[in-house]
């Protein structure tokens, strides 16, 4: 952890000579490091009392906090997705939701990106089981990615397919449906190939 230190130090340095960018970056290459310590301990299943993981999230904290007082929403954005696909691969749900839903937030004006990261939340919520919620967030964005081409269109149908699939597991009653739900529920169980290939698509498509 002795680079962790450094780069704390060095975040300090330029916090004291408001360099907000090199501040930002230092804290989250102290950060980085933390998180790789943390990741030997989860990887080997050795036992941890966490100290580097949350050592990790608050040096991340400081340099979402530096860029989002500089007006920089983009960069703040960037570290809390980080910080999110961080806490994700070390199966913190929960927590990766958060920084998650604050990367939204700050994308509020780049609905590319924000439509993204929303797909993000919506994997956190299935991985936790709450299907409830991982349906409300994948129609969103199925909505709003409709007729939209390049890398939206592929999200659009990642989402169509995994809505399908939520539905189907779900078994919803179809008069308790609504409508865009019914609407696509039959769009792809039209034909009974294309269900089996939605199942078999699973893997590439949910996570």
């Amino acid at each position: 952890q002795y680079a962790s230190l450094c780069f704390s130090a060095m975040a300090k340095c330029d916090q004291m000579m408001d360099d907000i960018p090199g501040e930002a970056e230092a804290w989250a290459n102290a950060g980085r490091q933390f998180f790789q310590a943390e990741e030997i301990l989860f990887l080997s299943r050795s036992a941890s009392y966490e100290e580097s993981l949350e050592a990790a999230v608050q040096c991340f904290s400081f340099a979402i906090q530096a860029q989002h007082k500089k007006g920089n929403n983009v960069m703040a954005a960037m570290f809390c997705l980080e910080l999110g696909h961080w806490l994700k691969k070390l199966h913190k749900y929960h927590e990766a939701v958060g920084y998650f839903q604050k990367a939204a937030d700050f994308q509020s004006e780049v609905l590319e990106c924000q439509l993204h990261t929303l797909f993000e939340i919506a994997s956190c919520k299935l991985l936790l089981r709450e299907h409830d919620s991982a349906l409300g967030i994948l129609s969103r964005v199925v909505r709003d990615t409709d007729g939209k081409g390049g890398a939206l269109a592929s999200l659009h149908r990642r989402c169509e397919i995994t809505v399908v699939l939520l539905l189907l597991s779900l078994q919803f009653p179809r008069k308790y449906m609504k409508p865009e739900h019914t609407q696509l529920l039959d769009k792809y169980t039209r034909d009974l190939s294309i269900t089996g290939a939605i199942h078999e698509d699973v893997d590439s498509n949910l996570l």
